[in-house]
């Protein structure tokens, strides 16, 4: 965990907007996943009552347009991250060049230094682990508020069926 806050800090340092932007992405696949959720569900509701026709053709067009405008929106935003990760990638290249330059000399002769450090820019350069990092955090984010809304829709809708549902999950 400590580990994970460092890299946090670090990527923060370098690229701010980067991880805001992954947030912003997070929440946008999750108002989506909610929404797709919800209207159907009112235009269900809607069907099996009164079945007015300007109420079905507004959760109709509600359902297209959530599903339209967001994945515009989701897209959107997708190029930018792709902007941002590479200027985040280059930036975190320049950072662990300057903290190497920042060591004394005596610690680049020794092989336990000079082993650590490869190893480093090998996970970064290489592996994009920290990109890997923030963007797991990100769809940990997304997930976990899905997980949230949809629970409280089961709760609104009544205790039996979250009842039932625990159960068969069990």
């Amino acid at each position: 965990m400590k580990n994970l806050i460092h890299f946090i800090k670090l990527a923060w340092s370098v690229s701010p907007a980067y991880l805001v932007l992954l947030v912003v992405h997070a929440f946008c696949e999750t108002a989506k996943n909610l929404l797709n959720v919800v209207l159907p569900m009112y235009l269900i509701d809607e069907l099996i009552g009164t079945k007015d026709i300007k109420q079905l053709c507004l959760f109709g067009g509600l359902i297209v347009a959530n599903n339209v405008g967001m994945t515009l929106v989701s897209n959107t935003l997708q190029r930018f991250i792709r902007v941002k990760e590479e200027q985040t990638h280059d930036g975190m290249n320049k950072l662990m060049s300057e903290k190497i330059m920042n060591l004394e000399y005596s610690y680049l002769e020794n092989p336990y230094y000079l082993d650590l450090k490869e190893r480093a820019v090998f996970t970064v350069q290489n592996q994009n682990v920290i990109s890997n990092l923030i963007i797991a955090m990100s769809e940990l984010l997304s997930r976990g508020a899905t997980l949230v809304g949809l629970v409280t829709i089961l709760i609104s809708l009544g205790p039996v069926l979250l009842i039932v549902l625990l159960i068969g999950i069990g």
